[in-house]
């Protein structure tokens, strides 16, 4: 797709260097080298932030947004703020201003392991586009600026060039800067400014993401990405417009977005063979955290969505600060799930009993509640749904009575039976709910793939040919899951399958369906 190549040198064309009030807020100022007026500042202390948010920088010489998280933290007894006071420009590096407060109001030493106030403050490259090929080409530091009287040493810096622009890094071979630990003054705050440098071995600018290399600074991130085309930039396989994804506000397709946007799910593949494991990071390039503790996996047919999965979400909540990313895989099958090879982490998932054609997965969602999604085409046959390998059929003329999954044992098992019942083509009254789709105006549709998410619909559909009623002898559970997929799926209990009418019931076709 060649949209994203024009829209990105648009987004070149209307660029400009500087920190606009539009994308912070307030625009960042130059800040003088420390001086004894530095402590006349405003408190750190008494602004309120979130461990969510991050603290927001600028680059000038490559036009890239800097996000340090979190802008903020306590920790065994002490607090610290951060935040930007520079930009990086031709004649200086970005520079940060960090305060640290104890508990305690009297003056003490304090152990320089609260980040940045440490030895040797340094940073990895985790991700990114172009990855350099050694730890130390893809490091950067925070290094004391002049007049840190808190600083053993006070690095030099120099202004390099490189394939990516120009940037600045160490001069020399990195070292302790600061010792081991420092006084807080009368004041109760220590308040120092740290300038944000590349290693020496670095040859391009700082670009992607960059993480604490162990504690105490494991839990430091530092993302850099462009401010005008923060968006995906490389060419999607689909070229096509689809519907809306019927949860959230709206749905943010990764195949559609221009490299303006600031959130994007991006997929490893677009087009799979199951089984097969597809992951999709959730980068946000935004100034607010995004919530990615939810997912949702979507079929597309006759240009409707239909959800398969999950019937229900729980968990706290997770949050993908600026600048952040999160990765989820996905393992799809044709078979069960159990098909898909290799092993997945307790935070992935596997879908089995899908068929060939277009899903739509979406996962985490914005304050505006849009939701990032990608499109998946999955290259397989058309899905039918079959009975579990412990089903056992009788056939009596038009009664046909299958068993399965009898009870057990515990007390708190009985016997059930679910009955499916043909429904004359008249009898198609039903309220879906809104996110369900009807049927040219009649029933709301049930998918194969739908379908074999349940034992109790897999031993009853097979068998409705010939006839119009199917009775499953089985267990309450395998009936109230049953029950609760259909309810869920359509709204009711009535339902469109292939080119038939149905029902589910408990016990007996009298009963009443709602």
């Amino acid at each position: 797709m060649r949209r994203r190549a024009l829209l990105a040198g648009l987004a070149g064309l209307a660029g400009c260097s500087g920190l606009s009030s539009d994308e912070s807020g307030t625009t960042l100022t130059p800040a003088p080298v420390p001086t004894g007026t530095l402590r006349s500042t405003p408190d750190p202390f008494n602004r309120e932030f979130d461990l969510a948010d991050a603290a927001f920088g600028f680059d000038a010489l490559t036009g890239r947004t800097l996000a340090l998280h979190p802008p903020g933290y306590g920790q065994a007894g002490l607090a610290v703020r951060l935040r930007f006071v520079r930009e990086s420009t031709a004649e200086e590096p970005a520079r940060l201003r960090a305060a640290l407060r104890p508990r305690a109001t009297a003056p003490t030493a304090v152990a320089f392991d609260f980040p940045p106030f440490v030895p040797r403050a340094r940073l990895t490259r985790q991700a990114g586009p172009a990855m350099e090929s050694t730890a130390a080409a893809r490091a950067c530091y925070l290094v004391p600026a002049p007049g840190s009287s808190f600083a053993e040493h006070v690095p030099d810096v120099e202004l390099a060039g490189g394939s990516g622009g120009r940037f600045w890094r160490l001069a020399g071979p990195p070292r302790d800067w600061l010792p081991d630990q420092g006084q807080v003054p009368v004041d109760g705050t220590l308040v120092g400014e740290f300038r944000l440098v590349a290693g020496p071995a670095a040859t391009a600018p700082l670009a992607g993401r960059y993480v604490g290399d162990a504690a105490p600074l494991g839990g430091i991130s530092l993302s850099a990405w462009d401010r005008e085309t923060p968006g995906p930039t490389a060419d999607s396989r689909f070229d096509v417009t689809v519907p809306q994804l019927p949860q959230g506000r709206a749905t943010l397709w990764y195949h559609e977005l221009s490299p303006r946007a600031s959130v994007s799910l991006r997929p490893t593949v677009e087009r799979v063979e199951p089984p097969a494991t597809v992951t999709l990071t959730l980068v946000n390039h935004s100034r607010e955290a995004v919530r990615a503790n939810d997912w949702s996996v979507h079929r597309l047919v006759d240009g409707d969505w239909y959800e398969l999965g999950p019937l229900f979400t729980n968990g706290a909540t997770r949050f993908v600060p600026p600048g952040g990313r999160h990765r989820w895989r996905f393992g799809l099958a044709h078979g069960p799930a159990a098909d898909v090879p290799g092993e997945l982490g307790p935070l992935d998932h596997r879908l089995g009993f899908l068929g060939g054609g277009r899903y739509g997965i979406a996962a985490g969602s914005t304050d505006d509640e849009d939701r990032p999604a990608a499109l998946v085409e999955l290259v397989a046959p058309e899905l039918t749904v079959r009975p579990t390998a412990d089903a056992t059929v009788t056939r009596d003329g038009e009664r046909v009575v299958v068993e399965a999954d009898p009870p057990r044992d515990d007390a708190d098992d009985e016997p059930r039976t679910l009955v499916l019942d043909r429904l004359p083509l008249g009898d198609r009254t039903a309220t879906p709910r809104p996110t369900v789709t009807a049927v040219d105006g009649g029933l709301p549709r049930l998918l194969p793939e739908q379908a074999m998410r349940s034992r109790g619909l897999r031993n009853t559909l097979p068998f409705v040919e010939g006839t119009d009623q199917v009775r499953l002898r089985t267990n309450d559970d395998v009936t109230r899951r049953a029950l609760r997929r259909v309810a869920f799926r359509t709204g009711g209990r009535r339902f469109r399958f292939g080119d038939g009418d149905f029902r589910v019931t408990v016990g007996s076709t009298q009963r009443p369906d709602r």
